[in-house]
């Protein structure tokens, strides 16, 4: 837990970044993008050994931001999301947690 506990904090503070550029973008385009690839061309990476990219999707009025890690030697998918409608959708978790910065959780899944 202590690595994995580092490595999704670390991770949620690079996706605020990502967080802060789709929201800036809705203030100048009035909606959220069908996808961040064409807005912003350097999109913050995780920068974490096991946490390869982040996810976006939107999500009805809003969007999700994901990156997936592994607990317990791979036997455990971790999914971490911010949703700032706290609208989280993940099918399949046993377990859910909230994290201290707000409009982030994260689900364990077999």
């Amino acid at each position: 837990e202590p690595a994995s506990g580092y490595g999704r904090n670390y991770a949620i503070k690079q996706g605020e970044k990502l967080v802060s550029v789709i929201e800036n973008n809705y203030t100048q385009k009035g909606n959220y993008p069908e996808s961040i690839d064409h807005i912003y061309m350097n999109i913050p990476k995780p920068w974490v050994m096991g946490i390869d990219k982040f996810l976006y999707e939107r999500n009805g009025k809003g969007y999700n931001i994901s990156f997936v890690q592994w607990q317990h030697f791979g036997a455990t998918e971790e999914i971490v999301m911010y949703n700032k409608n706290d609208e989280h959708n993940i099918k399949g978790h046993f377990a859910s947690y909230n994290v201290k910065k707000p409009h982030w959780k994260y689900f364990w899944l077999d």
